[in-house]
C-alpha cells in the first residue's frame, strides 16, 4: 500500500511540475520599448452589436447586421442561422449554417442554391462566383445564367483553422483555397481544373490561410505549417514553420509565426528580413500605405515598415478575446473599431 501511495504521489508531482514548466508565456515589451509605448485610446467607430462570425471578407454581428471589407455596416438584418461571407462587385453573399447560399443584389435574391455544406469562403468577379465549403467542395457558379459550372469535392479535413483565404481571380484563372492543404487552379472559361499545388499534408489545421501569384505564373500558398511556391523550372519550394497568419504582397511573403517572429521571404523562400516580439500571439495583420499593422492577442498594435523595422508600439484598451475583423481602414474587436494609422 505504501508503494502504491508513493507511486501515486510521484505521478501527481510529475504532472504538477510538468504543467508548471509548460505554462504559456506572453509578450512583454523589452525595457527599451516600454518607454516608447503609447496608449491607443481613440476609438474611431463602435459597432451596434458584437461580432459573432468572421471570414476574410466580412463580419456578422449579434443583432443580424453585417460589416463588409469597405467598412460598410448593413441596414438589413440576417436571420439567426445566417452568416455573412462578404460583399463583392455589388453583391452580398450570405449562407445559412446548413449550407443554403444566397447572393443578394440590394435586397433582392440574385441566386440561391443549397450546397453540400456551409460555405466558408467566397469571391465574385463580374458574374462569376467562386465558393469553398466546409466539406472541402469548390464551386464555380455563373450568376448571369444561374448555373453551377463546376462542383468538385476534395478529401475532407479533420479540423479547420479559423484563418481561411478567399478564392482569387487572375485573368482566366481562378485560384481556390482548400481545407486540406491544396490550391486548385481552375480555367474560368472552361470551368475545368488546370492544376493543383500541394502546400501542406498535415491531418489537422491544414487549410490555406493565404494565396497568390508571383511573377505571372508562380503560385504561392500558405498553411499553418508551411509556405510553398510552385512554377517555372525550379519546381516547388517549401518553407516549414508554425505560422499564425500571413500576407502575400508584391513579390514577398510576410509570415507571422507562433513563436513571435515576423519574417519576410522572397520568391525563392529565402528570409530577407526578420524581427521578433517574443511570445507574441498574432491575431491579425495587414499592409496599408506601405506599412504593416499587426495586432497581438494580449492587447498590442505593432506598426512596422516593409523591411520589418518597428515604427510604433501601442497598447490597446484590453486583450483581444473576441472575434476580430479588418476593414480597409479599421480593426474591429468586440464592438470597438481602431484606425489603421
Amino acid at each position: 500500500m505504501k508503494k502504491i501511495f508513493m507511486l501515486a504521489l510521484t505521478l501527481a508531482l510529475t504532472l504538477v511540475f510538468t504543467s508548471c514548466s509548460t505554462r504559456r508565456e506572453y509578450y512583454k515589451p523589452e525595457e527599451e520599448t516600454k518607454a516608447k509605448i503609447r496608449n491607443q485610446d481613440k476609438v474611431e467607430a463602435v459597432l451596434p452589436a458584437r461580432i459573432i462570425h468572421t471570414t476574410s471578407s466580412g463580419a456578422t454581428l449579434k443583432n443580424g447586421m453585417f460589416v463588409n471589407k469597405n467598412g460598410d455596416i448593413s441596414k438589413q438584418k440576417l436571420e439567426e442561422d445566417e452568416r455573412f461571407l462578404g460583399s463583392f462587385d455589388g453583391y452580398n453573399v450570405i449562407t445559412t449554417l446548413e449550407g443554403m447560399l444566397k447572393v443578394l443584389q440590394g435586397e433582392s435574391v440574385k441566386f440561391e442554391k443549397k450546397l453540400d455544406s456551409m460555405p466558408i469562403s467566397a469571391n465574385i468577379d463580374g458574374t462569376t462566383l467562386a465558393v469553398l465549403t466546409s466539406s472541402n467542395t469548390i464551386y464555380q457558379i455563373d450568376l448571369a445564367k444561374g448555373e453551377t459550372l463546376l462542383e468538385y469535392t476534395l478529401p475532407k479535413a479533420y479540423s479547420i483553422d479559423s484563418e481561411i483565404a478567399m478564392p482569387q481571380f487572375f485573368g482566366n484563372m481562378i485560384l481556390f483555397p482548400s481545407v486540406d492543404g491544396k490550391i486548385i487552379a481552375v480555367d474560368r472559361k472552361k470551368a475545368s481544373i488546370m492544376r493543383d499545388m500541394v502546400v501542406g499534408s498535415e491531418y489537422f489545421f491544414n487549410n490555406i490561410i493565404a494565396l497568390g501569384v508571383f511573377g505571372g505564373n508562380n503560385l504561392v500558398g500558405v498553411t499553418g505549417n508551411k509556405i510553398a511556391i510552385a512554377g517555372g523550372s525550379g519546381g516547388t519550394k517549401y518553407f516549414d514553420e508554425q505560422i499564425k497568419t500571413a500576407i502575400v504582397d508584391n513579390g514577398f511573403v510576410y509570415a507571422f509565426l507562433k513563436d513571435g517572429r515576423i519574417i519576410k521571404l522572397d520568391m525563392d523562400l529565402k528570409v530577407v528580413k526578420e524581427t521578433m516580439f517574443r511570445f507574441a500571439i498574432y491575431v491579425k495583420a495587414v499592409i496599408k500605405n506601405g506599412e504593416i499593422f499587426v495586432f497581438e492577442k494580449t492587447g498590442y498594435k505593432f506598426k512596422l515598415d516593409l523591411d520589418l523595422n518597428t515604427k510604433d508600439v501601442l497598447k490597446l484598451r484590453g486583450d483581444i478575446d473576441d472575434f476580430a475583423f479588418l476593414t480597409k481602414d479599421l480593426f474591429y474587436y468586440g464592438r470597438v473599431g481602431l484606425a489603421l494609422e
